[in-house]
């Protein structure tokens, strides 16, 4: 098994003893290894960088990268875009009563429903707790942002049962465009 896995490759070209083939059978395998386990790390590193780990959407570095990346174009060229601030309202309350279980459930609900309400080209990440950013880069005209206003609520709402408990929460929207607003993202 470890010469089709490329042992072959580790061997010297001397001729070895059985303890000495052993030895070094184990020592290649051992690096083999490792390089897989450190591999395997550096992915779930970049996997972690780019999501969130609970709700599976964009990152907050994701974001503000991305975020500062439209803010320079916006600046340089004066490319607009849209950003969204979107707070669930009295989480805290929420989680005091249900546990931290059913609260990181409704997170969950809450942005998977934020992912599927935005459009294609526009980008969602969770920025802290329960505050969620919407970033609109194509076209983000009053028109445009007026329309997902009207639509992201109506489309959010927040009403939800698990195990026979109805949760129920406002959400607040907090519409900006750049660079009318500000010229560089908080």
């Amino acid at each position: 098994k470890a010469f089709r896995g490329g042992f072959s490759d580790y061997l010297s070209k001397k001729t070895l003893t059985p303890a000495e083939l052993v030895n070094a059978i184990r020592s290649a395998v051992g690096r083999h290894i490792q390089e897989q386990t450190q591999r395997a790390e550096r992915e779930e590193l970049s996997r972690l960088a780019g999501r969130d780990p609970l709700t599976g959407l964009n990152a907050r570095a994701y974001a503000d990268s991305l975020l500062a990346e439209l803010g320079t174009r916006a600046k340089r060229r004066g490319v607009p875009f849209g950003l969204f601030l979107v707070r669930i309202h009295g989480f805290g309350q929420l989680q005091d009563r249900l546990g931290y279980v059913l609260a990181d459930r409704v997170l969950r609900v809450f942005a998977n429903r934020l992912q599927r309400a935005a459009r294609e080209t526009d980008t969602v990440a969770r920025h802290d707790g329960t505050t969620f950013v919407y970033i609109v880069d194509k076209d983000p005209t009053p028109e445009t942002m007026q329309a997902i206003a009207d639509r992201l609520p109506r489309q959010m709402v927040l009403d939800v049962t698990f195990d026979h408990v109805a949760v129920k929460l406002p959400r607040l929207l907090g519409p900006a465009v750049s660079p009318n607003h500000r010229r560089e993202p908080a």
